[in-house]
């Protein structure tokens, strides 16, 4: 089962997430991670539990688990009707890629 990534709007947080990740050891300039950046980190993870989404726990961010590529329209419009802004983008911007 795929795991999408759940971090907060903070580019800290977004690279302490990828520190506990493990990245290929000869990564190319194209590589990304795809999740969501939420403004209210907590409150969106508490949500999609209630909602009945199994959401892991990291030591920073989360991991929300899918089915299939539907549930991240799902999930973004879940987080717009519960009023959490955000964005499913490329988390890995953080990385330095040179």
């Amino acid at each position: 089962m795929p795991k999408i990534a759940i971090v907060a709007d903070d580019y800290t947080q977004r690279a302490q997430y990828l520190d506990n990740k493990q990245i290929p050891v000869k990564y190319m300039e194209d590589f990304t991670v795809l999740g969501f950046i939420v403004s209210e980190h907590e409150k969106a993870c508490a949500l999609l539990r209630q909602a009945g989404y199994t959401v892991s726990d990291g030591t920073v961010g989360a991991e929300v688990s899918i089915n299939d590529a539907s549930q991240i329209r799902d999930i973004s419009s879940f987080f717009g009707k519960n009023d959490i802004t955000s964005t499913f983008s490329d988390i890995a911007d953080t990385l330095y890629q040179a």
